[in-house]
């Protein structure tokens, strides 16, 4: 499943939480807990900066782990297992074998990408309503959060279905406390925040038009979020702080409005808004004030950005997709589906952060679909619909490695501690070294 698999999942819209339906098991604990995760969620941390900590890669395939389907972005665990969420299913595979280690079966699709804890306790959300929490050594559940308002058989399939009823669709954001910030699509719900070590439900918001997206963490520990406008929450209560329209030809489209932000360690939020009738745009805003640093416009959609430890940002731009349905699966069940025109030509951008000057640009083939990577080198790997993951030089975009993965790029690259990375396609998962 792609980033935007849906217009639902294109806002990477977040999830209302309910109690568990089964005993909690206490996560986010450092007790026991294995090592550090290297690409534990969204972007790598809570900022959404796409920054690895390894470096290294020559562009040479390890391992190749076939699974076709809706895949999304791998993420790393700190005990070398490597996650991937396909289309009904959880993987977990063996980082240095590519084997194996278990497999979880959702109840309905899976909704966006894992997320995993400080203790190792993986997070995956699906189509039903639901978050499940689970073991990280065997894949069985330690319990699981079911979305008030969730239709719990998804067979109707029509657009209302997907409105009027609470669906899951995202990738949840972990604070460095343990809190999950996770939301819903449908229902009128908004942002939640999940106790992730009690499974206690801290608060939630109700927005009726507003779901929530995928937060990124400011530096004073807000929350930066993005749909239908730009706001700030406080982490602690949900309430709105500061909230602001963003200008564009026509204002903000109902459909795609705005997706994930990311936050810059001088706290620039850099904001994609996906527009497909009116042209791309990308906002720099300033944390305090919400004044506009500096804006980009394009004639195609900028994707979810990657900032450098230089304050590069860095983004790709071509088309998206605009054609989205209820689609059944073998077993009868419908879901929502996006196609895409993965061989449209994409233009790659490095620019200043704070000025918003062009530093360098490149074609580098089909549309991009997820954000790029940042190793610790400076290296900026990039993947496209054509089947491509380029290694360019952060500093001039040259390209020093490009190897042809067989199948679209689905999601972002994640880097692992040794710098090998992990790339999922809609074949499967790559390891690259």
């Amino acid at each position: 499943m792609r980033h935007c698999t849906a217009f639902l999942v294109l806002a990477c819209s977040l999830i209302v939480l309910a109690g568990p339906t089964s005993a909690p098991r206490a996560s986010g604990s450092d007790d026991g807990a294995p090592g550090k995760a290297p690409w534990p969620q969204d972007g790598a941390d809570p900022q959404h900066t796409g920054r690895g900590q390894g470096a290294g890669a020559v562009g040479k395939v390890r391992w190749r782990f076939a699974q076709p389907g809706h895949n999304d972005r791998a993420m790393i665990g700190g005990d070398q297992t490597v996650y991937m969420a396909s289309t009904d299913a959880l993987f977990a595979v063996d980082a240095v074998t590519g084997e194996k280690r278990w497999e979880f079966r959702c109840p309905a699709w899976s909704s966006g990408a894992p997320a995993i804890a400080a203790d190792g306790t993986v997070f995956q959300a699906s189509q039903d309503g639901r978050l499940h929490a689970l073991d990280p050594a065997t894949g069985e559940e330690r319990w699981t959060f079911v979305t008030p308002g969730a239709r719990p058989d998804l067979t109707g399939g029509s657009f209302a279905d997907y409105v009027a009823y609470a669906v899951m669709a995202g990738t949840p954001t972990l604070g460095p406390d343990g809190t999950i910030y996770i939301g819903v699509v449908g229902g009128g719900r908004g942002l939640a925040a999940v106790d992730g070590r009690t499974s206690k439900l801290r608060w939630q918001r109700r927005d009726n038009g507003h779901p929530g997206t995928c937060p990124a963490l400011t530096a004073s520990g807000s929350l930066a979020e993005s749909y239908l406008s730009f706001r700030v929450l406080d982490s602690r209560t949900g309430d709105v702080l500061r909230e602001r329209d963003l200008p564009g030809k026509g204002g903000v489209l109902r459909l795609y409005g705005l997706t994930t932000p990311a936050v810059g360690d001088d706290g620039t939020v850099y904001v994609p808004r996906l527009d497909h009738t009116h042209g791309g745009q990308l906002f720099a805003l300033e944390p305090e004030s919400l004044s506009i640093r500096w804006e980009l416009r394009g004639g195609d959609e900028f994707s979810q950005v990657a900032i450098g430890r230089d304050g590069t940002v860095y983004t790709g731009r071509g088309l998206l997709p605009v054609e989205i349905r209820a689609e059944e699966a073998p077993d009868g069940r419908r879901h929502l589906v996006a196609r895409e025109n993965p061989k449209e030509p994409c233009t790659f951008y490095a620019v200043d952060g704070r000025s918003g000057r062009e530093k360098w640009k490149r074609e580098i083939g089909g549309m991009v679909f997820t954000p790029p990577s940042i190793a610790a080198d400076g290296t900026v790997y990039v993947g496209n619909g054509d089947g491509h993951l380029w290694a360019l030089d952060g500093a001039t975009g040259d390209t020093k490695w490009m190897l042809d993965l067989g199948a679209p790029v689905s999601g972002q690259p994640a880097i692992g501690a040794d710098g090998t990375l992990y790339v999922a396609t809609d074949a499967g998962l790559v390891a690259i070294e």
